[in-house]
């Protein structure tokens, strides 16, 4: 789904009770370190454990309750309370509320400018989205999974249906900007035309081992003509190919790390490389082949890619024709008047003390004369 508003609050809350669970791991490694227990307390600690196993499996967590703490339930209305304290707690921190207000406004003119040509969400398309959503979830994971999820991100169906509606209308809105605005055959090729390297793919094998002397040792097998394959199978640490002679197939120059990457697209077809190291380890590389060819896979990629940037101008261009006044926009007004006050001021000042000096200078002149 877009990242809307309230996705990003549900984002934020979960990120504090991640960072909460990090830091109490933490603490407790910490504690752990710290404590030394004998043998014997910790004998008594299970025999307490023990002890008190069934009267802990007797208690049942009531419906309304996230948890109970030595018999005191904390509820699910407290629990919402809560996430609510901490998602705007976060948004004001962390510096999100510029973020969210300036999603709210790009909200505001996708959904305005929809309106105005024509593009509809009904009722029916949000109710079955919704039902497929709630399948796909209990499917996965379980009877009443869905419910369990509004309630561990405080959201009720209802909120949950309007950002589904909001999803839906943000891709009809593309869909038909797309539709009118195209993106042709020649913009996909010019733009590979420009990014050529981007898309080349090598065919190579590699044999991949720990240290320096190993790999001079098997490149000076190599160069006495030892077969590559077998040496692979031989002496490569990499289980992944090691067997198919450390065949790794093809691969863009963004699929590797940069020094591999860099000397396999550097090499000519045939050529096995002197060692190359790597975070992995020390390589010997034979290039097989570069393929230069532009698949039809590719070409989607390049398509999508032109497609949101050319939505993403279009969406820019509304914001940017729109009147929108916000605190930011109004401490920007503000200053830029300020500072042509002073400009000005700071003119008329100019310009007064050059009449004042022209003044003297003519009053100097009559009394010399």
């Amino acid at each position: 789904m877009k990242k809307t508003n309230k996705i990003l609050a549900i984002m934020l809350a979960s990120s504090m009770f991640l960072a909460a669970c990090d830091n109490q791991a933490t603490n407790n490694e910490t504690t752990s370190n710290k404590t030394e227990t004998t043998e014997t307390e910790k004998d008594t600690k299970k025999e307490d454990k023990s002890n008190n196993k069934e009267s802990k499996e007797a208690e049942k967590l009531p419906d309304d309750a996230v948890a109970l703490v030595n018999g005191e339930t904390l509820t699910k209305d407290q629990y919402k309370d809560e996430m609510s304290f901490y998602a705007s707690y976060l948004a004001s921190s962390q510096g999100a509320k510029n973020q969210v207000v300036g999603m709210m406004v790009k909200d505001k003119l996708t959904f305005d400018d929809a309106q105005k040509n024509g593009i509809e969400v009904s009722d029916k398309e949000v109710s079955d989205q919704f039902m497929q959503t709630v399948d796909n979830i209990e499917k996965q994971n379980g009877k009443g999974a869905f419910d369990e999820m509004l309630e561990d991100y405080n959201m009720t169906a209802d909120q949950f249906k309007d950002v589904i509606k909001k999803d839906i209308l943000y891709t009809k809105h593309q869909e038909w900007f797309l539709k009118n605005n195209p993106v042709s055959d020649e913009n996909v090729d010019k733009f590979y035309e420009e990014n050529k390297d981007e898309f080349k793919k090598a065919d190579a094998d590699h044999i991949l081992v720990d240290d320096e002397k190993t790999a001079k040792e098997v490149k000076e097998k190599l160069d006495n003509g030892g077969d590559f394959a077998e040496l692979a199978k031989e002496y490569s640490k990499d289980t992944g190919n090691a067997d198919k002679g450390g065949a790794l197939g093809e691969f863009k120059k963004g699929d590797m790390v940069s020094q591999f990457s860099d000397k396999v697209f550097s090499m000519k077809e045939g050529e096995i490389s002197e060692p190359v190291q790597t975070q992995f380890g020390w390589h010997i590389i034979k290039l097989n082949k570069i393929n230069e060819s532009l698949t039809d896979e590719d070409r989607q990629v390049i398509r999508k890619s032109l497609e949101d940037k050319k939505y993403e101008e279009y969406k820019n261009e509304l914001f940017e024709n729109a009147d929108i006044v916000t605190k930011e926009t109004q401490a920007a007004d503000e200053e830029k008047t300020n500072a042509e006050s002073n400009t000005s001021k700071e003119s008329d000042d100019s310009k007064k003390e050059e009449i004042l000096d022209e003044e003297n200078k003519d009053s100097d002149e009559n009394k010399n004369n």
